[in-house]
């Protein structure tokens, strides 16, 4: 009770106090958050679209984030290595889940030329569209899931997609194309 009575009479002592607990709860908050909670993968050079990974390719850095931002991204260079690149990465960038072809031996790149406007904004190389063939009053789809792998330069009113397809889709989009007859090819993007 002596002590209370001690620290009531001077406001300076109570509020020096006060400053060292704020101080200490502040340090352990900043301590807690430098602690890493997981791993994310980097890429250590400029890789281009279509690059096999190797794991000179790649490093594991010690990260904190909010997991459902840790769900898009690679955590571990062994579940990259020996997959394919769907479009370019820089040297330092983080390694999204969704530039990577999941098995590269069972899709093969199809060229498909479409007119510019038949394009749906947007699209750039890891999006996935569905091309449908449209003329004479009736809609077809050609080609749905589709990973658009790159984009060539618009050419006149053309513009050049690469687009990884499935083994199985690949004979239906043969059909689809040969059956094209005056009709055209229409992309659009599919809501992910």
């Amino acid at each position: 009770m002596d002590t209370r009575r001690r620290l009531k009479g001077r406001p300076l002592t109570q509020a020096g106090l006060a400053l060292v607990a704020v101080a200490m709860v502040g340090l352990a908050a900043l301590a807690a958050a430098e602690l890493p909670n997981g791993t994310a993968v980097v890429v250590r050079h400029d890789l281009s679209a279509g690059t096999v990974i190797a794991d000179a390719d790649l490093r594991a850095v010690p990260l904190r984030w909010p997991r459902r931002s840790a769900e898009h991204y690679v955590s571990r260079t062994r579940d990259a290595v020996g997959h394919r690149l769907i479009h370019r990465l820089s040297g330092g960038e983080l390694l999204p889940r969704a530039a990577l072809v999941v098995d590269a031996e069972s899709l093969t790149e199809v060229p498909v030329s479409v007119r510019v406007h038949d394009v749906a904004d947007g699209i750039r190389a890891g999006t996935v569209v569905d091309v449908w063939v449209v003329g004479q009053g009736a809609a077809r789809l050609a080609l749905g899931s589709g990973r658009v792998t790159s984009l060539g330069a618009v050419s006149g009113d053309r513009r050049q997609l690469l687009i990884s397809v499935g083994v199985d889709d690949l004979a239906r989009l043969a059909d689809v194309l040969v059956a094209l007859d005056g009709g055209r090819l229409v992309v659009m993007r599919r809501a992910q």
